[in-house]
């Protein structure tokens, strides 16, 4: 199977607020109840139960990494068994709300073949509940996101904390790149170009993606591990190491590494930012 993901994540589902912290214990909700998706599923003999397994599905997706896909940390799809153990809920139950909620009709949850990233869900589709609007950023009191009480520690919702302080949440910086992607970024010994890198990171690992026949989760390791083992060589030490799209558009995560190793590999003449394959 594939993964069941969440339409409009990052439109219906987070906010300024959320956006800023890595663990949430609270997701951001439309509370319209005139969207198509919302009637169609309250005209259901079942509707109530349905809408309220549809929450317990949310609350597990804004637990996954990356948000909104339901996908363990392993990489691999969370199944409606699985989803139901976490929730706590029938599994009966789980099954015939994600029928309802993949349904073309409703629309708010749709099964892909790989995992998509918060800024990656660029879906048209109607999303979590049609007509009912975007999520407002920030939070004020009684919108369903973190009071100032609360972000004080001292309310019921929002125990996110803040670097340094107690409890597992953190409020980090904003980052417009994928957190895989600078895990690599972090490794690569030439700190140019970046955002050229990101989209010939993406190529690279589609390609080992599409060749190794991995799943998407694989292959960042795969870059990983080669740029780990590249950073350390003598070519990566070296005084002409290419730019970081250069050596993802010609697929050196792929060379032997007793090349990285040779004597004298720093003394390499520099390369040209090599375009995309």
């Amino acid at each position: 199977m594939g993964y069941y993901h969440v339409v409009n994540w990052a439109t219906h589902h987070e906010n300024s607020r959320s956006r800023q912290i890595r663990n949430i214990t609270w997701v951001p909700v439309p509370n319209k109840h005139d969207g198509e998706g919302f009637l169609r599923i309250m005209e259901q003999p079942d509707g109530m139960i349905i809408y309220a397994a549809w929450h317990l599905i949310l609350q597990v997706a804004s637990k996954c990494h990356p948000r909104g896909t339901l996908v363990r940390d392993d990489g691999t799809p969370l199944t409606p068994v699985a989803i139901a153990l976490k929730a706590r809920a029938s599994e009966a139950d789980i099954v015939r709300a994600i029928e309802v909620l993949v349904s073309p009709e409703v629309n708010w949850l749709k099964e892909v073949t790989e995992i998509v990233d918060d800024d990656d869900d660029d879906d048209s589709g109607d999303g979590c509940q049609e007509g009912d609007g975007q999520v407002i950023p920030g939070c004020q009191e009684g919108d369903g996101c973190p009071s100032q009480k609360g972000r004080e520690g001292k309310g019921t919702e929002g125990k996110e904390t803040r670097e340094g302080s107690s409890g597992d949440d953190h409020i980090q910086p904003t980052s417009p790149y994928p957190k895989s992607f600078e895990d690599w970024w972090a490794h690569y010994p030439r700190k140019v170009g970046k955002d050229k890198a990101l989209p010939a990171w993406k190529r690279a690992g589609k390609r080992l993606k599409d060749s190794r026949d991995i799943a998407s989760k694989q292959a960042a390791v795969v870059l990983l591990e080669a740029v780990q083992a590249y950073s350390k060589s003598p070519k990566g030490l070296g005084d002409f190491c290419p730019h970081p799209a250069t050596w993802l558009n010609e697929g050196r995560y792929s060379d032997d590494r007793a090349e990285w190793n040779r004597e004298g590999g720093s003394k390499s003449p520099p390369s040209e930012e090599t375009p995309p394959i």
